[in-house]
């Protein structure tokens, strides 16, 4: 059977915190493509990309104290960057991000939830961490 990837090993750390009350994280990479279409290529289009850009998306509960949340809070009113750690097992993507979008959810009867969106500002780095105890 295939060595099978559980998504609760994915965490999300900003400014070295683990994000308290975490329920998902998606990491999206993308690049932009550039048409090198021309006359000689036939009917067929041709592309090259270009410049990359990354983003994260997670969602969460709210947990009372949770230095990560204040972390959030905080860079979000204040425009402030993040440093932005996704850690997969041994694999680690590292970068520095702007906080976009940070809604509140607080329904009737049910937990009180958030949402951050956060957009790559700058290169996201992929690293493999050796030190499995960490």
């Amino acid at each position: 059977m295939a060595d099978i990837q559980k998504g609760i090993n994915i965490i999300l750390k900003l400014n070295n915190v683990v994000l308290g009350g975490q329920l998902n994280a998606t990491l999206s990479r993308s690049a932009k493509s550039i048409d090198i279409t021309n006359k000689i290529d036939d009917e067929w289009s041709k592309y090259l990309t270009s410049i990359k850009s990354w983003r994260v998306e997670c969602g969460g509960l709210y947990v009372k104290n949770s230095v990560a949340f204040e972390v959030l809070q905080d860079a979000f009113m204040s425009n402030t960057p993040v440093e932005v750690e996704v850690k997969l097992d041994n694999l680690v993507y590292t970068g520095r991000a702007l906080i976009t979008d940070f809604p509140l959810n607080a329904v009737f009867d049910t937990t009180f939830k958030y949402t951050v969106r956060l957009l790559g500002d700058g290169e996201l780095k992929t690293n493999v961490n050796t030190n499995t105890g960490d």
